[in-house]
């Protein structure tokens, strides 16, 4: 439905584009910046399109096109403005913000307001506080980082209020990125401690295996290996407890994903191993064919561990 307009957008509005920078392409022997803005301006999701652009304009500003950059980042605006979802608009302004903060774009702190403005639109107090972070860490990123803090304490509320134990924990963890995100090391900390507690706290063993994990993955991402390492002992731990076969070998599937990306490649395929171990008792003929399936693919996928010595 959509194709027709973005064609025409396309005419009127990359023309100009290509003219002003040149045409340059990312040295790669590819498609011109221009041939790539002309490409993502067809994609009839905005949401798609929006990222596509993004990327292409981290591209230019690092091929230093810094005009053909701000011109591209504009166009990523007009099509974040095209999003209906609330969630989906709440992320692709915050990533579009955060891209043009590191490449020297005014617009960035205006973005990081229309990013908060669409988190307020969202009904789902666990989507919104999760949403907040990351409106959060794009306000840092703009170097807004009064306007951050408030973002987050805001966002923290809410998390405080969800019911859903699992919930809770996703949204503290994305909390603490957030503080990290905006240079507050104290507070993520902090915050990152309530969303381990809230996991632990959890009654279902495998959900309480995978939220532990999942702070497991955060604290890796934002830099903090060693205490990551940690907490992915821990969850295998409490992988271990899982009275069910099957909710035991889904838990060391699900633990050995989050390990490889970690880059635990090691315990990444053990936990693999153990799993294929764990599946040959499971009663139920479909699940454990389902399980296997599982756990080979992932054999087959997952980065071996680099060999010994």
């Amino acid at each position: 439905m959509w194709r027709g307009v973005l064609v025409g957008m396309t005419v009127a509005v990359v023309a100009p584009w290509i003219v002003g920078c040149g045409g340059g392409s990312d040295g790669g022997g590819q498609m011109s910046f221009g041939q790539q803005v002309t490409k993502a301006m067809g994609i009839d999701s905005p949401d798609i399109r929006a990222k596509r652009l993004i990327k292409i304009a981290y591209g230019q500003a690092k091929a230093n096109d810094a005009r053909g950059a701000e011109e591209t980042t504009e166009l990523a605006a007009q099509a974040c403005a095209e999003i209906t979802d609330p969630a989906a608009r709440t992320t692709a302004l915050a990533s579009l913000a955060t891209a043009q903060a590191k490449i020297g774009s005014s617009s960035a702190d205006t973005t990081a307001r229309k990013a908060l403005a669409a988190a307020g639109e969202i009904e789902s107090a666990e989507i919104k506080a999760v949403m907040l972070a990351k409106v959060a860490k794009a306000q840092g990123a703009a170097s807004d980082i009064l306007g951050a803090g408030e973002t987050l304490k805001q966002a923290e509320q809410l998390a405080g209020s969800l019911e859903d134990l699992f919930g809770q924990t996703l949204a503290f963890s994305a909390i603490a990125s957030g503080y990290a995100g905006a240079k507050r090391e104290d507070q993520a900390n902090r915050v990152m401690a309530e969303a381990l507690k809230v996991a632990q706290s959890i009654d279902d063993q495998r959900k309480r295996c995978e939220a532990i994990a999942a702070v497991a993955s955060q604290q890796y991402q934002m830099g903090d290996k060693e205490t990551a390492a940690k907490t992915f002992d821990l969850a295998m731990e409490v992988a271990g407890q899982i009275e069910s076969p099957y909710g035991h070998a889904y838990a060391l599937a699900d633990l050995a994903e989050r390990l490889s990306k970690a880059r635990h490649h090691t315990d990444a395929h053990a936990a693999l191993k153990k799993a294929e171990q764990v599946t040959q008792k499971i009663p139920e003929e479909d699940l454990r064919q389902q399980m296997t399936q599982r756990v080979d693919k992932l054999l087959f996928e997952l980065p071996k561990p680099a060999p010994a010595g």
